[in-house]
């Protein structure tokens, strides 16, 4: 890193920080709380503002929980094992699960040991998890119609 800018400005702590996504915000909203952030039509979003319904909403993500199940062949030569093990540290579930079958890339779901063995396990893993927790409701996604 060079001492100085193009305009001579030595470079400082308050006018030289590398800025990812969110501490940019963060930043901002420590700096500038009351500058609009962001406009749409006729509603202004201070800097303070955008922070906070950004924490608000990474709280509620970081808050659901689903279960993965990483279905992969041991023949595969198109994606190696090794890259499709360890799915659950991408994803933060508790609830993961591998099912690994004898196979290649396509053989994996056409094959007759998928008709046997994969087609059913995968059934029995949807059934276990199918079940709702006490005072939960159950809710159908409306179908959106052409007009």
């Amino acid at each position: 890193m060079q001492d100085s800018d193009d305009d001579g400005l030595r470079r400082r702590e308050a006018n030289c920080v590398p800025l990812a996504p969110l501490g940019f915000l963060e930043r901002a909203a420590k700096i500038y709380p009351d500058k609009v952030a962001v406009v749409h039509d006729d509603r202004r979003i201070t800097y303070a503002e955008l922070y906070r319904r950004c924490k608000r909403l990474a709280s509620a993500l970081s808050q659901i929980r689903m279960p993965v199940l990483n279905v992969f062949a041991t023949g595969d030569v198109i994606i190696p094992v090794s890259c499709s093990q360890g799915m659950e540290a991408k994803f933060g579930t508790d609830d993961d699960s591998e099912l690994s079958v004898p196979g290649g890339h396509i053989g994996t779901f056409v094959g007759g040991k998928a008709q046997k063995v994969l087609a059913p396990s995968i059934a029995k893993w949807l059934r276990e998890r199918n079940q709702l927790p006490s005072g939960a409701r159950s809710f159908k996604l409306a179908r959106s119609r052409a007009p």
